[in-house]
């Protein structure tokens, strides 16, 4: 088919021009009266064939202006579309035109690496032939097969949110898929444009964070994130077991609200100067559930920073172990305490002996070993029973416990038999300050359900490092003066540096 330029038009135009010019001339020479000259009829047809040639050639102006600004129109648009279809040629998401049929009348080169061979094809067979199939974003199968023909070009809908996979590759693309509707000036639809986005590493990001999500849902310890300030942010169905609270409840408030009131604020001060050094942090730790009660928990505290080194996340884990722990705590007690008077009982006592004597000798200090027996306990036993020789024990503890320091530490050996230890004293003076309080305070009266008791108490002392510089040195030490006391009248005390004499309370 010949195509006409504006050049090729003008041309033609100027040829029938001409022809018209000289078809009127010819016409007004014809037309005059042949009874006049030559002259005569030129000068009756000059008019009017001059008035067509003028008019022809204003025409022709026109014309041909015309048909520059249509040459210049025509390569603007031949220019326009070349921008275009270098645009969608390099665009990295792929852009298909759709006619109201569903045939691709255009795609750009994004899209034909997925889908090769497309344009003159419908949508739906192109797919099906490069073996994908439209999908929602967790992969499920759409209830339509074809919902672009169906749901777009038949009813005019744009549609959003519809994925294009592989579902047998384990490696498949994740293609992101958009419809927009074409319409004419009166509205009505002439086809559609897709775009098709690669969204594979998004995809994988979302399927982590489900997946993740699902992994915290279903764990059995209890989670807890906040953000850098302690805000909680999200916590898992565990949690909520363990604690009382929904996560409607916590999410949004301060993570001390789990507080225990077994830790002051110098505690808690510490724990947060050695995450901000560490990073992470385990080990036993009370909480407080929503009720008020207590627990005890496992638990894992770990900081999540930022490239920059922030804080940006807390993530805390915990197991409920407080049965463990009541376990472990009472066999430690049973381990470490006398059960009648609640004192340390040797085990312990002599470890914290060994604790002790270690640190007096590295840092240069003194302590004093003091064995105790009480005087006329048996009397006791033998005139009110046991029942009352085990109520006095306990008596005789708690005095004692009463005129002594925080860092001195009282010990029930076995039966009547006691022992204490003195941190860091002085000089005898110390010593025999403490001895004197405590032969007081057992001297006085003991007012029984069975009746009253009256008894004493001997104290045998040696001191470091002026008595031994062992345990084993210190004990014998002290158990010989004591062994003095009694053989010297009871009811006193004595060094055991004094090798004679009457003992030291009678002084």
């Amino acid at each position: 088919m010949v195509r006409l330029t504006p050049i090729g038009l003008w041309r033609i135009y100027v040829a029938v021009a001409i022809g018209v010019v000289a078809i009127a001339w010819t016409l007004a020479l014809t037309q005059a009266d042949p009874g006049e000259g030559v002259s005569t009829r030129w000068r009756a047809a000059y008019l009017p064939a001059t008035l067509l040639t003028l008019l022809l050639a204003a025409t022709g102006l026109f014309t041909r202006s015309a048909s520059r600004r249509l040459q210049i129109s025509l390569r603007a648009l031949r220019k326009e579309i070349r921008r275009s279809r270098t645009v969608f040629e390099s665009m990295r998401e792929g852009v298909l035109l759709l006619d109201i049929n569903g045939r691709i009348e255009f795609i750009n080169s994004a899209a034909r690496t997925w889908l090769p061979e497309a344009r003159g094809r419908r949508f739906a067979p192109v797919i099906a032939r490069n073996g994908f199939v439209l999908t929602r974003e967790d992969g499920s199968a759409l209830d339509d097969p074809d919902p672009i023909r169906q749901f777009c070009l038949r009813r005019g809908a744009d549609l959003d949110a519809i994925w294009l996979t592989r579902s047998e590759a384990p490696d498949s693309p994740w293609l992101e898929l958009s419809v927009r509707i074409l319409r004419d000036d009166g509205g009505t639809v002439t086809g559609a444009t897709l775009t098709i986005t690669d969204r594979s590493e998004a995809h994988e990001r979302l399927t982590e964070s489900a997946l993740s999500a699902s992994i915290l849902a279903n764990m059995h310890d209890a989670v807890l994130i906040a953000d850098a300030h302690g805000i909680v942010v999200d916590v898992n169905p565990a949690f909520t077991r363990l604690t009382g609270y929904t996560r409607d409840e916590i999410v949004g408030r301060s993570a001390d609200i789990l507080r225990s009131v077994q830790y002051d604020s110098a505690f808690h001060t510490a724990f947060w100067q050695q995450m901000e050094r560490d990073g992470h942090w385990s080990g036993r730790f009370w909480n407080r559930r929503k009720s008020g009660e207590e627990y005890c928990a496992w638990q894992i505290v770990t900081l999540i920073r930022d490239l920059r080194q922030h804080t940006v996340r807390i993530i805390v884990v915990s197991r409920d172990i407080t049965e463990q722990e009541l376990r472990e705590s009472e066999l430690w007690q049973r381990a470490n305490f006398d059960p009648l008077t609640g004192l340390a009982n040797r085990t312990r006592f002599n470890d914290r002996f060994e604790q002790a004597l270690t640190h007096a000798n590295r840092h240069g200090e003194s302590l004093a070993l003091c064995y105790l027996d009480l005087d006329r306990f048996k009397q006791v036993n033998d005139s009110l029973g046991h029942a009352a020789g085990d109520a006095l024990l306990r008596e005789v503890a708690q005095r004692m416990q009463a005129v002594l320091r925080e860092d001195d530490l009282l010990a029930r050996l076995g039966g009547d038999e006691f022992a204490l230890l003195l941190c860091r004293t002085r000089d005898v003076r110390d010593i025999g300050h403490v001895a004197r309080k405590i032969i007081d305070t057992l001297a006085r009266p003991f007012d029984l359900a069975e009746g009253q008791a009256q008894i004493g108490v001997s104290i045998g002392v040696a001191r470091f490092p002026a008595d031994g510089g062992s345990a084993r040195m210190l004990a014998t030490a002290a158990d010989s003066a004591l062994y003095r006391v009694k053989a010297g009248g009871r009811n006193g005390w004595r060094l055991a540096s004094e090798d004679g004499g009457p003992p030291a309370a009678a002084y």
